[in-house]
């Protein structure tokens, strides 16, 4: 599962993945759902502490349809953009005295992807989160190279608020509908859950926060390069 680090890590420069196929599922006349997506993020295990005393404990989304975007603060904001008709990952660095974008498509996580497989098996079980009824799947990821597979954990989705795969591009390829619930567990028995605990649909959402400022320079590869150095390991990730 080579370069599987180097693109979470890159994805929050820095920062860890924590949450949450084939882009662009068909379009309909029917609303698209929009507004604000808080998760709470709970961690069990070996975790060193005072990593632990730096990983985060809730984080909110802009949602619309299948564009979803986040804002942390990482020393300086960083925007992070989810675009799943375009299946485009955007990263927003806002550092003082220079705005840098960086933007990685299909192709890029194709290449990243290549040798691994996610499947999602329904568990028949349902979760009701803030009103909407989730359905449960087994989360398992393939190393096809090695043919080794691992069930990693479980989520639990809603078709009724969005549907499709489209919007889990990045993190969740191919699982069907929006993340409500996600609980993950690493090689090494650590164990991550998010779970949406509210959600706005007053929420002021325009179209606009899904693109690149103008005062924002996009970077070329070999910026990118010189910038992280890789983006991190190119050693085998441990599924």
């Amino acid at each position: 599962m080579k370069k599987i680090i180097s693109v979470i890590v890159l994805s929050l420069c820095c920062t860890m993945v924590i949450n949450t196929a084939t882009a662009g599922g068909k379009k309909t006349k029917s609303t698209v759902f929009q507004g604000e997506v808080k998760y709470a993020i709970k961690y069990s295990g070996d975790i060193d502490p005072q990593k632990l005393a730096q990983m985060p404990t809730e984080s909110t989304y802009k949602v619309m349809g299948n564009k979803r975007k986040t804002t942390m603060n990482v020393g300086f904001p960083l925007h992070i953009i989810y675009d799943g008709d375009s299946c485009k990952l955007i990263q927003l660095i806002d550092y003082p005295g220079q705005q840098m974008a960086i933007v990685r498509d299909k192709a890029y996580f194709d290449e990243a992807r290549e040798g691994v497989v996610y499947s999602y098996t329904p568990t028949n079980d349902t979760k009701t989160i803030c009103g909407y009824v989730c359905n449960g799947y087994k989360i398992t990821v393939t190393n096809t190279e090695e043919e080794e597979s691992r069930e990693v954990g479980v989520a639990y989705t809603s078709t009724e608020l969005v549907a499709g795969t489209a919007g889990n591009f990045f993190e969740l390829p191919g699982l069907e509908g929006f993340p409500m619930y996600i609980q993950t567990t690493s090689a090494n028995g650590t164990s991550t859950t998010s779970e949406v605990v509210s959600i706005n649909t007053k929420a002021k959402i325009n179209l606009a926060d899904y693109l690149i400022p103008s005062t924002f320079k996009i970077l070329s590869d070999e910026e990118i390069e010189q910038l992280f150095g890789g983006g991190g390991s190119d050693d085998e990730d441990d599924f």
